[in-house]
């Protein structure tokens, strides 16, 4: 099965869950909009040095379906915005990795 996930990991803020949430709540609104499978947040309560942060991945059937996502995403001024509010200085939530995995066959 092909699939292609893409993982951001971010630290959420002390003190500021609630607006982290509902950030998140509208990433996924918005990636979903955009053709991904799914949309997921995971918590790492137990993680060693990454403990207490959050993973947001998206699943998309191919990296050619990502890739195109991406490009209907930079086209649209509420996706830019919503990239600048995750990312502006004063951001509840703040990105400490991020990568694009491809489904192997096994």
């Amino acid at each position: 099965m092909a699939g292609s996930i893409s993982s951001y990991t971010f630290r959420v803020s002390d003190g500021r869950y609630e607006e982290a949430l509902s950030l998140f709540r509208e990433m996924k609104s918005s990636v979903e909009e955009l053709g991904a499978k799914s949309a997921r947040l995971l918590y790492a309560a137990v993680a060693g040095e990454a403990t207490d942060t959050m993973v947001f991945t998206v699943e998309h059937a191919s990296a050619s379906d990502a890739g195109a996502a991406a490009d209907k995403a930079w086209a649209k001024q509420t996706t830019l915005a919503l990239s600048h509010k995750a990312t502006e200085a004063n951001s509840p939530i703040s990105l400490v990795f991020a990568g694009v995995y491809e489904n192997v066959d096994l």
